[in-house]
């Protein structure tokens, strides 16, 4: 098909009409929007309420993502810290952006938040019903060069050369 043989449909106002209606109706199916941002269908309401407040608040937050059906915490250390953006698109979605004067950032995986808290302090402004802390402990390292372990649950999570790499990637995760 040919550029040129759409030109008359686009401009035709009927046309236009319907493909806002088509439009509107993706959006609806998949998206909850509130004051203008689209969030995820499965996104809870009480997620969307905290992250509305952080964005018109310019608070800093850490997000917490996780498995909503069991409440088990992914731990992530990267792309969790910020503050709540949006994007410019047709269908604007939340962004977490480094700071309020920031422009750009990663979209946020709005239906996969089981905990939301402030960055300075720590209070937390939402948690999942079901949320489950896992167990982060600094254990003594199993190599010579790496003195430190820190573990999940029991798990390896990483070595580190000093106690402080330990404290420091412990304090990111919880």
């Amino acid at each position: 098909m040919k550029i040129v043989n759409l030109i008359p449909l686009v401009t035709s106002q009927g046309v236009i009409c319907k493909l806002i209606l088509i439009l509107n109706k993706i959006v609806m199916e998949k998206y909850n929007v509130v004051n203008g941002t689209s969030y995820h269908k499965d996104t809870s309401i009480e997620v969307i309420k905290v992250l509305e407040l952080i964005s018109r608040d310019n608070l800093r937050v850490k997000l917490h993502y996780g498995d909503t059906k069991t409440g088990v915490d992914w731990n992530d250390e990267y792309d969790v810290t910020g503050c709540i953006g949006r994007s410019i698109g047709s269908i604007k979605i939340p962004l977490l952006i480094h700071n309020k004067t920031s422009i750009g950032g990663g979209a946020i995986l709005d239906h996969c938040i089981i905990k939301i808290k402030l960055s300075k302090g720590g209070r937390v402004l939402y948690k999942s019903s079901n949320y489950q802390e896992r167990s982060i402990k600094i254990i003594k390292g199993d190599m010579e060069d790496s003195p430190f372990n820190t573990t999940i649950d029991g798990k390896l999570y990483g070595r580190h050369t000093s106690k402080k790499s330990a404290e420091r990637v412990k304090a990111l995760l919880t």
